[in-house]
């Protein structure tokens, strides 16, 4: 059962999840964090084949959408919102594509990979605006 298996949880991830979804889940909101989308263009493709200066310091905007989408889960979660493109948009709105070591974030433009996961882990355990228990 969902509800007694979050109700026995200490945190509760839940990815782009919508307020309306989860305000008809009955679960405990002060334990509860929306991870936010993430998207690193259209194809990866075009950075396979990249031959010019600069290979691992590629930047692509984000699909259509997703700023969007981003921006009104941010507004519905609050401090509860986990806004993983903040952590590495710039002011033209592009993402990286490689880690700082050179490794794609994602092989598919929308699931990390290990390294991925293991640089936004990094830029998540090292950003000021994220505590998960502020009460401790």
């Amino acid at each position: 059962n969902l509800n007694k298996r979050a109700n026995e949880a200490d945190y509760i991830f839940l990815s782009t999840f919508s307020k309306e979804k989860f305000n008809k889940l009955n679960i405990d909101e002060s334990k509860t964090w929306c991870i936010g989308t993430k998207n690193f263009g259209i194809n990866n493709g075009i950075y396979y084949n990249y031959k010019g200066n600069n290979y691992c310091s590629q930047r692509t905007s984000l699909q259509g959408g997703y700023l969007e989408e981003n921006d009104t889960l941010k507004k519905e979660w609050g401090e509860k919102y986990i806004d993983l493109i903040d952590l590495v948009i710039n002011q033209e709105n592009t993402v990286p594509v490689f880690t700082p070591s050179c490794k794609f974030i994602s092989q598919d433009t929308r699931h990390f990979t290990r390294y991925g996961a293991e640089y936004f882990a990094y830029l998540i355990e090292n950003s000021p605006d994220f505590v998960l228990n502020k009460n401790k």
